[in-house]
């Protein structure tokens, strides 16, 4: 029972039905961008209030991102990548199995096969192996030859997987948007916008995507 108890959530609605105000304001948005009234009220729920919002939204415009180089380590990051590329060194990403790691694997990999790297990628089974990285499968990697491990959507708390990996040969650049501990893995990049010492000006998973793409 008390473990339970630990994994409870408290949700907080975003939209309740029946305030007038906010629903006309919800179909005018719908009918303004041409999007169904889910949409638009999902949007208008997470802060997207004007048409303009939403369409530089949709559209990805960079006009609404700040420089992905004001957050700790990104320079760091980008450096030994580069040098992984550069090097043909073997490159594994990752991930974790939920939805935000998939799709960050995916991410990553589509844009370092096209500049050429050698890319893999390594995405537990949450059955056999559960979340976070594993010393058994930082061996996987060693045995395939990776060179370079970059973590998304994990890595934040493997102080000692991390070791170990650096123990095997292996480097790693983590990006992760999980809360962080007093300590930080021994990486050649920490990339996470909850770092204490980070003053990047959006602290979420948004401001992670927009320095991985």
């Amino acid at each position: 029972m008390t473990e339970q108890k630990k994994k409870q959530k408290k949700w907080s609605l975003q939209y309740r039905p029946g305030n007038a105000e906010i629903d006309a304001a919800i179909s005018s948005l719908a009918k303004e961008t041409d999007l169904s009234e889910i949409m638009a009220r999902l949007l208008y729920t997470r802060g997207y209030r004007t048409a303009g919002e939403v369409v530089s939204f949709l559209r990805q415009e960079t006009a609404c991102l700040h420089d992905p180089f004001l957050m700790c380590d990104v320079a760091s990051a980008v450096e030994r990548i580069a040098i992984a590329l550069e090097r043909g060194e073997k490159i594994a990403i990752y991930g974790d199995y939920d939805v935000d790691g998939v799709t960050s694997v995916s991410l990553l990999y589509l844009y370092l096969t096209e500049l050429g790297g050698d890319v893999g990628y390594y995405i537990p089974s949450r059955m056999r192996e559960g979340y976070g990285l594993s010393t058994g499968a930082i061996d996987r990697l060693k045995e395939c030859g990776v060179q370079l491990m970059i973590t998304v959507d994990t890595g934040i708390t493997a102080i000692e997987e991390i070791a170990y990996a650096k123990s095997l040969g292996i480097d790693t650049v983590v990006t992760d948007h999980h809360e962080c501990r007093a300590d930080l893995p021994a990486a050649c990049a920490v990339v996470n916008p909850h770092r204490a010492d980070d003053t990047y000006p959006l602290r979420s998973w948004r401001a992670l995507v927009w320095c991985l793409s």
